[in-house]
């Protein structure tokens, strides 16, 4: 296996040419490439309302509630499933914990924890201990915690490879690493 690190730093680029600045382009033919992270959602076909499903409900009050056991959140712009979801109207959050999925136009995201919250009609969140891949450019990693919504994304003390990032054959490993992926056009 091949290690890179990088110490403290920050990176701000266009997505797109992550591959190329990172010099990963030679181990772009790995024999050890991964498989997509889980399968691909559907999303809702209405720009105004989301779908959402669960087994059970139950609500606390008038502004808090729980949606229990295979809960799913489809929107126009992303794709959600988890065991539980805790959601306060009053705040416009939510959290979602259990076997989080997560995927969007640019990255599929797996964790154990969520934190949402919606300003001004965008989804913000912060995945805990999230395993992700950006599967345009077959980009695969593990971070510390990954936060952002539709139009940029930070992930915070990231392992990334293009190979299974459980087995790779090349990690690019930083001590302290915060990465944004600007995603543009």
């Amino acid at each position: 296996m091949i290690k890179f690190s990088k110490l403290d730093s920050s990176l701000t680029m266009n997505y797109k040419f992550f591959l190329t600045l990172l010099c990963i382009a030679p181990f772009a033919h790995s024999t050890n490439c991964t498989k997509p992270l889980f399968e691909t959602k559907a999303y809702s076909n209405s720009k105004d309302i989301s779908d959402i499903s669960a087994d059970q409900s139950k609500i606390t009050n008038k502004d808090l509630f729980e949606l229990l056991s295979n809960v799913e959140v489809s929107s126009f712009d992303y794709a959600l499933s988890a065991n539980q979801f805790n959601i306060n109207k009053t705040e416009n959050s939510a959290e979602g914990l259990g076997n989080i999925n997560f995927q969007d136009s640019e990255i599929k995201i797996l964790s154990k924890k969520v934190s949402l919250a919606k300003e001004s009609e965008i989804l913000n969140y912060e995945f805990d201990s999230p395993t992700f891949q950006i599967y345009k450019n077959n980009i695969n990693g593990k971070a510390e915690k990954i936060s952002g919504n539709k139009n940029i994304k930070s992930l915070k003390n990231a392992s990334i490879s293009s190979c299974d990032i459980n087995n790779p054959d090349w990690l690019l490993t930083p001590f302290y690493y915060k990465m944004h992926l600007l995603l543009l056009g």
